[in-house]
């Protein structure tokens, strides 16, 4: 990003030509990065709006997208100085999906899968606890409270997919990504019905009720290091161990 800026800035004749091999879409989220940190808009949404006007291209109002648009934005602004080791203790769903082959009275068995998304690795799922992973009567306002039955500490991004367990196979419901630098302070991160994936589930309102929300509720691995405050040089020898890869990438 910083050579790109230095390019643009050396000589107004100069351009940047940004392509993906991985998809169009990254080659869009690279470029609304770029606007801000030019100067060109002093927000991410202003930079995406721009840019969409201007590109007849797949919107980026895909809600992991703009989660990690706004990461970025957060880290330009130095909102966010370093990575984080947080602990898992629970997941909260409201209003949870029903199942269309349950008609409105319930969720065949919901569990949830955690992914570490940089090596692509499962780290966690709670597929074979009978205790969670049970039928649940739905009504207005219904909640699972799923806590975790080990220890989990995560760092990086991650994503947290929900499933529902079948008699002869599992049917994907939802899928949601996070960082773990951009956790708030008080370890809770929410999601509503518009910020699940994807985002075709979003007009789904004979499974997904208004009320629908996850809730997803952090500890501090550290009882000093804050990614709001630490830089990344500054972090102490057990984070700096325990997520030595994410540390070298943001030094």
């Amino acid at each position: 990003m910083e050579e790109m800026d230095r390019w643009l800035i050396a000589d107004p004749e100069n351009v940047v030509v940004i392509e993906s091999i991985s998809g169009e879409i990254n080659s869009q989220v690279l470029c609304s990065c770029l606007l801000l940190y030019c100067g060109i808009y002093d927000n991410i949404r202003d930079c995406i709006g721009y840019f969409e006007s201007t590109h007849s291209s797949e919107s980026l109002e895909q809600p992991s997208l703009l989660r990690f648009l706004y990461y970025f934005e957060a880290i330009f602004e130095n909102k966010i100085k370093s990575p984080a080791v947080r602990r898992f203790k629970k997941l909260t769903l409201t209003g949870f999906p029903t199942n269309s082959g349950l008609g409105q009275t319930g969720l065949s068995k919901p569990y949830f899968e955690i992914y570490d998304m940089k090596n692509s690795m499962l780290v966690y799922d709670n597929k074979d606890n009978k205790e969670q992973v049970k039928f649940y009567p739905k009504h207005k306002g219904s909640q699972i409270v799923l806590s975790l039955d080990s220890t989990l500490n995560v760092y990086g991004s991650i994503s947290i997919k929900f499933k529902t367990k079948g008699a002869f196979s599992s049917v994907d419901l939802f899928y949601v990504t996070l960082n773990t630098a951009f956790i708030p302070e008080n370890g809770i991160v929410s999601f509503n019905r518009y910020q699940i994936s994807p985002e075709t589930l979003q007009a789904d309102t004979k499974k997904y009720d208004d009320d629908f929300s996850l809730q997803i509720d952090f500890d501090h691995y550290c009882k000093t290091c804050r990614s709001s405050a630490t830089l990344a040089d500054a972090i102490c020898d057990k984070c700096s161990k325990y997520m030595s890869d994410e540390v070298r990438e943001w030094s």
